[in-house]
């Protein structure tokens, strides 16, 4: 069943688990800001630093570039390991997109949100045959197993689909924020540790959230959270933390996996 677990995950100490490059990079912010620098190199500064990291976890609600409400959104928590190992959750138009990459190999499960056990529907049978994945096949994962990705099948995945499955293509959305020019913010203490704020506008007209607020970590410019203000005033987040220890990503265990 979908993770929707550590809500709020703890950024813990400024280098827990971080290079000297990483303070590096963070004492670099540190000075962008205070010679007054642009947001656009701190929020560089902060991509780079995901790019690199030794693996890290993100939670709630990720959006992606320009807020695509009608598009995919990261979903429960994902885990990017070292290496390019990555256990990555979205939702797309209902329904939910598991994926792993380990253990030299790529799985994918698809289920209906909210039903993770029940029996696929029209949506997720269409789903799967958008991946190239047989009616046969897929009715033998049913909604509750992975399938084990060919290699043709792997490149529907990666990068066609355009959803952030490295941490590199994470790091892009996460730069690209609304799609206007990131603002500086100040600064504010989020779950114990002192953050440069960087803030993105709307940039559509449409219904939807009003900006993006990013808060990075002064100390060494990792990302700890970022906030959507919708419409309607409420505040929706995705929580980075876990740098450098979020663990290993192990495949799904092999009772849960069809082969091809």
């Amino acid at each position: 069943m979908l993770d929707q677990g550590d809500k709020s995950i703890p950024a813990g100490p400024p280098l827990a688990g971080v290079t000297q490059d990483h303070g590096h990079l963070g004492i670099q912010v540190q000075r962008l800001l205070e010679i007054g620098e642009s947001a656009a190199q701190v929020i560089r500064t902060a991509a780079s630093e995901m790019s690199h990291s030794c693996g890290f976890r993100v939670s709630g609600q990720f959006d992606g570039p320009g807020f695509d409400i009608d598009g995919w959104e990261l979903y429960g928590t994902s885990t990017y390991g070292a290496l390019g190992a990555v256990h990555v959750v979205w939702l797309n138009q209902g329904i939910v997109l598991d994926f792993y990459r380990a253990g030299g190999g790529e799985y994918l499960r698809i289920y209906e949100a909210g039903q993770p056990n029940a029996a696929p529907d029209l949506d997720v049978k269409a789903e799967w045959q958008a991946f190239g994945i047989s009616s046969a096949l897929a009715k033998k994962a049913g909604s509750a197993k992975w399938i084990k990705l060919t290699a043709a099948q792997q490149k529907k995945i990666n990068p066609d689909l355009g959803v952030p499955v490295t941490a590199s293509v994470l790091a892009s959305d996460v730069a690209q924020g609304s799609g206007k020019p990131w603002k500086l913010g100040g600064t504010k203490t989020v779950n114990g540790v002192r953050c440069e704020v960087l803030i993105a506008p709307v940039n559509n007209s449409g219904p939807g959230f009003l900006g993006e607020s990013l808060y990075v970590d002064a100390a060494n410019s990792l990302p700890i959270r970022i906030s959507y203000l919708s419409q309607d005033s409420q505040s929706v987040t995705s929580s980075f933390g876990h740098w450098g220890t979020a663990g290993a990503v192990s495949p799904p265990p092999s009772s849960k996996v069809v082969q091809p």
